[in-house]
């Protein structure tokens, strides 16, 4: 397919690697940077060929639906140009559903993404709950596992109730806390993350990381803990401390921190609140 969409990939990339052993578990981080991903030649239209694909596949399925993820990392300017230019593609059939994650767009951008028909509403998935967070967690473990396993070892139960909740009910969060505490329980030689062992390196874990943020960050950290989260009824007190005037003047800080993973985003009924990751540790 790659050649009938008159396109060429170039395989030559430049790898770094990470790699820390637990025993008998070793977790490994691997990035590859191609060197020239995609190489358009005589003919660089994929757009006919892709319609003529999904024609025929709505032959045999009911319904396609496409996946897009990690667009909050590109461009927002340059992914509003690429869905613009697309729009008899999103358009073209009932039987195409279309599907972005995360939160990459401006309010306006959403709402001109919107008025052109590509969206039509928004989904705030809930916080998950910590026995769901738990199995994630093994089924990344068991991906490193010399062999598969029900149980979240080298963390102990105990602890991992403690990592469910302080990840907040988030995947993203559940993530970095396992990496950054198996980082440090590696480096001091557990054979198993224990909540004596936990205890000893969390504070480590917590220290590295608030460290690793700018002061005006930790700042804007430190009043959110102190207010329980910042939302529209934020005080007016706590906005003058952040220098701001007013919540919406926050809003693009908050929400460049949400992508970061400093902050959290909660939605309920209430509306939105942005909370601190558990991570950060407030001066005390």
């Amino acid at each position: 397919m790659v050649q009938d969409l008159s396109y060429s990939i170039q395989r030559t990339k430049t790898s770094t690697e990470g790699k820390v052993q637990l025993w008998s578990i070793s977790f490994s981080v691997k990035d590859e940077i191609p060197s020239n991903p995609l190489t358009p030649n005589t003919n660089a239209d994929p757009y006919p060929l892709l319609m003529r694909l999904l024609d025929k596949a709505e032959q045999k399925y009911n319904r396609i639906v496409f996946a897009i993820d990690d667009f909050d990392k590109k461009d927002p300017i340059v992914v509003q140009t690429i869905l613009e230019g697309s729009l008899d593609l999103f358009r073209n059939s009932k039987n195409r559903a279309f599907i972005i994650t995360g939160r990459g767009f401006t309010d306006l951008q959403e709402a001109t993404l919107k008025a052109l028909g590509i969206f039509s509403e928004d989904i705030n998935l809930p916080p998950m709950a910590p026995d769901d967070l738990r199995h994630i967690a093994i089924n990344y473990l068991n991906s490193a596992r010399k062999s598969f396993r029900d149980d979240c070892y080298p963390f102990t139960d105990e602890v991992m109730s403690l990592i469910t909740d302080y990840a907040q009910g988030f995947p993203r969060q559940l993530n970095t806390i396992c990496e950054k505490v198996l980082r440090q329980a590696a480096s001091k030689v557990y054979d198993e993350i224990n909540l004596e062992a936990f205890t000893d390196v969390w504070q480590l874990v917590q220290q590295d990381y608030t460290r690793s943020i700018s002061p005006q960050l930790r700042h804007l950290l430190y009043v959110a803990h102190q207010a329980g989260g910042i939302s529209e009824d934020i005080e007016d007190e706590d906005l003058a401390k952040l220098g701001a005037l007013t919540y919406v003047s926050l809003l693009p800080k908050l929400k460049s921190m949400e992508e970061l993973g400093v902050l959290i985003r909660r939605e309920d009924e209430g509306g939105i609140r942005f909370i601190p990751s558990k991570l950060f540790q407030p001066p005390t």
